[in-house]
């Protein structure tokens, strides 16, 4: 048992390895775009796409930070998801409170039943697009952007070859809760992979006008269960590329509860899986991670219980080693994102210090176990709930919309987010000097 134990030990060390390579190459990428000049080019029209449903907080903040964008020439679209949808009244009182801001609202009008309706309102925000807008750009309503976010979006989009171009959201190590260090781990633990494997973001991903207008882009948009379905096999379609952007991530300190974070990651993770090539890889490498685990725990337990010291003390060692090599390239990676959020966008990000390091060491390990229930029950998942909408899954990239009800606004909960938003925006820096054609 003791040259079992001691062949995990290596195989642990060589995966650990493994991952801090992989961090430090994505470090020195994320380093090297840091580091390259902005150059400024002749910006052409943009439009941002931002769809909402329910009472966002942020709403008001989130097009306080789009109106204070650097570029020249950009118009904002919000499509509303309901007519008495509580975020209108936000959406249109900031409108009239900005004339100056060329920004229109809009409610969905044609939801389709074969998509999220994220999808049938970044498809009627496209058809009313004017043919002078040569790129458009999605963004989240808790996005929050800064002020060269969108020439980072749209500076790779300028090439003769690049048809789509995404960022990525980093979380708050410090946020309360059980669930957002959760969250946390994971996210830290995607970000790599979704660079490698060419996965978007739909919070931050910049579109050029030949992948939209492409002819299968708007009816494959109206059957797809995410916008990055329909994008992928669009720039696919048109023979061009994703550019990942290391350097263009966006920082949320919102926390989330656990069983938040747990539909959160299962949901993800089941879109993944209705649209990614790479998804059996995903899912695969999440439980055999847990299952191993597993083992290597339980085979410890009984070599301690039947008398193999040695044995028993280099698995444990194993597992420690699987656990701080974990933590490790998770504040590497931090580290390294902090000082591109730091340097392009002038925030200070949290530092992981001792306290964050012993939660987020407790919380390890119950994070992988976490993660492979998410990926398991996204892998049998018949339905899924997304901002209190259900969809049922009806074939291999394919979904239902089933239980849909508008969201009723209710006027003192409007004011109540029109007086947060308001609050967070005085605190927003307005030395920012926009011209809007």
């Amino acid at each position: 048992m003791t040259v079992v134990a001691l062949l995990v030990l290596v195989a642990t060390i060589g995966l650990v390895a493994g991952q801090w390579r992989a961090v430090s190459q994505h470090v020195r990428r994320i380093d090297i775009a840091v580091a390259s000049p902005a150059i400024e080019r002749d910006w052409p029209p943009a439009s941002l796409i931002l769809c909402v449903r329910g009472a966002e907080a942020g709403l008001a903040d989130c097009l306080d930070r789009l109106a204070a964008v650097d570029y020249p020439d950009v118009e904002i679209h919000v499509v509303i998801d309901h007519a008495t949808d509580p975020s209108r009244p936000v959406a249109e009182q900031w409108r009239a409170a900005h004339p100056d801001i060329a920004c229109a609202v809009h409610v969905l009008a044609d939801r389709s039943p074969h998509a999220t309706l994220k999808c049938s309102a970044v498809d009627q925000a496209l058809g009313l697009l004017s043919a002078r807008i040569a790129v458009a750009v999605l963004v989240d309503a808790d996005a929050r952007v800064y002020p060269q976010w969108l020439k980072d979006m749209v500076r790779p989009t300028l090439d003769s070859v690049t048809g789509m171009a995404t960022g990525n959201r980093w979380y708050d190590p410090t946020a309360a809760g059980l669930g957002s260090l959760i969250r946390f781990i994971y996210n830290a633990n995607c970000v790599i992979p979704m660079h490698a494997g060419g996965m978007t973001w739909g919070g931050s991903l910049a579109l050029r006008r030949a992948v939209f207008e492409h002819p299968e882009f708007r009816p494959c948009l109206r059957l797809s269960p995410t916008e990055d379905a329909t994008v992928r096999h669009a720039v696919d379609a048109c023979g061009q590329r994703l550019a990942c952007l290391p350097a263009v991530m966006l920082l949320t300190h919102d926390g989330i509860s656990l069983n938040s974070c747990l539909g959160f990651i299962r949901r993800q993770l089941l879109w993944t899986r209705l649209y990614h090539p790479g998804w059996p890889l995903i899912a695969g490498g999440a439980v055999v991670a847990y299952a191993v685990a597993l083992v290597i725990t339980g085979v410890a337990i009984h070599t301690a219980w039947t008398g193999q010291p040695v044995a028993t003390a280099v698995l444990a060692g194993a597992l420690v080693i699987t656990t701080l090599g974990n933590l490790v390239a998770i504040e590497w990676l931090h580290a390294a994102v902090s000082r591109c959020i730091a340097a392009r966008q002038g925030i200070a990000v949290p530092a992981i210090d001792w306290l964050t390091r012993l939660r987020l060491l407790a919380a390890l390990p119950l994070a992988l176990p976490a993660f492979t229930w998410a990926a398991v029950s996204a892998a049998r998942a018949q339905s899924v709930t997304w901002s209190g909408v259900g969809y049922r899954i009806v074939g291999p990239g394919r979904i239902a919309l089933t239980d849909y009800a508008p969201v009723v606004a209710a006027e003192a909960a409007a004011g109540r987010a029109m007086e947060f938003a308001r609050q967070r925006s005085e605190s927003l820096p307005r030395t920012f000097f926009v011209t809007r054609h």
